[in-house]
């Protein structure tokens, strides 16, 4: 039986040989020797991954992601997470989905990436879901703070302009006067910034600004 730093070994040589049977086979035989911690975490969530596309093992899927995300300071916990949420919003089990997604907000969390993220998905579902508005609105005002802390930080003027779009998309949800006024004010700073945010996000910008009502 090989090690724990073997068995990684073998992963890394199947990714550098482009070999996804034989990557997929080194995954499964990395959790044979040790599955526990934020090494297994990964290596799970990547064979989730596998399950999913290569095989379109959704129950495989669903399984290899929840084990990863509840692996308690994993880095790709966050993330297994999301993709659990998504695959079971997927299967129409939106309330166990917006379950998972607020064990991401506990009280105090920090903004990330992963909970910008999570939020930006919650608030789709808790609009499906028709819930309370307090709580839609509850969930808009912390995924626009954490949008504009992420937003805020960015040393990089195209990242920064990334998380720009996402919180004039997160006021114009909101949908009123007030909402959409805000959106485009953002928008707008986009649009002020110029070359220096990319090309790309420019032009985004310009499109939501024409699609935003009136």
């Amino acid at each position: 039986m090989s090690t724990p730093a073997e068995a990684l070994d073998a992963i890394k040589a199947a990714e550098a040989a482009g070999d996804p049977d034989g990557l997929e086979a080194a995954r499964k035989a990395y959790l044979e020797v040790d599955d526990t911690g934020p090494t297994a975490a990964d290596v799970r969530y990547r064979l989730g991954l596998m399950r999913l596309f290569r095989h379109q093992d959704v129950a495989g899927a669903l399984e290899l992601f929840k084990l990863a995300a509840n692996e308690r300071g994993a880095p790709v916990s966050p993330e297994a997470r999301v993709s659990l949420a998504l695959l079971l919003h997927g299967q129409k089990k939106t309330k166990q989905a917006i379950f998972e997604l607020k064990k991401l907000l506990p009280e105090g969390v920090r903004p990330s990436i992963h909970s910008a993220q999570g939020l930006d998905f919650l608030s789709l579902l808790l609009r499906e879901a028709q819930a309370p508005a307090n709580e839609v609105m509850a969930c808009d005002r912390q995924r626009l703070d954490h949008l504009g802390a992420l937003s805020a930080a960015a040393a990089d003027p195209v990242e920064r302009a990334h998380f720009m779009l996402r919180v004039a998309a997160a006021h114009a949800d909101g949908g009123t006067a007030a909402d959409l006024a805000l959106a485009r004010k953002k928008l707008d700073e986009i649009l002020k910034l110029g070359a220096i945010v990319g090309e790309s996000a420019v032009a985004a910008a310009r499109a939501a600004l024409k699609t935003l009502p009136r």
